[in-house]
């Protein structure tokens, strides 16, 4: 039984790391739509340009606001492993 409860131990790191990875990713990823989506004006200087940086800003804003959740999540894993250690 102590192998099954390390084991299970382990698999909770496992999904931290991976919802932690998920989440920088998604920041990443945001914020290199944004920029891009900046980037652009440049080049696309009338109002459907305006219309489509305001939509990539909220899509792009709202992703990164989810992340709060998934970085929530992990810390709760996190936790209960460490109380598991623990005792």
């Amino acid at each position: 039984m102590a192998n099954s409860g390390k084991a299970n131990i382990e698999v909770i790191k496992r999904m931290v790391g991976d919802i932690r990875f998920f989440a920088d990713a998604v920041r990443r990823e945001g914020k290199k739509m944004a920029d891009e989506a900046h980037g652009l004006r440049n080049e696309w200087n009338d109002p459907q340009y305006d219309k489509y940086e305001r939509y990539i800003s909220e899509l792009t804003d709202n992703l990164i606001a989810g992340t709060s959740e998934l970085d929530y999540c992990a810390n709760e894993l996190e936790k209960r492993w460490k109380e598991l250690i623990d005792g």
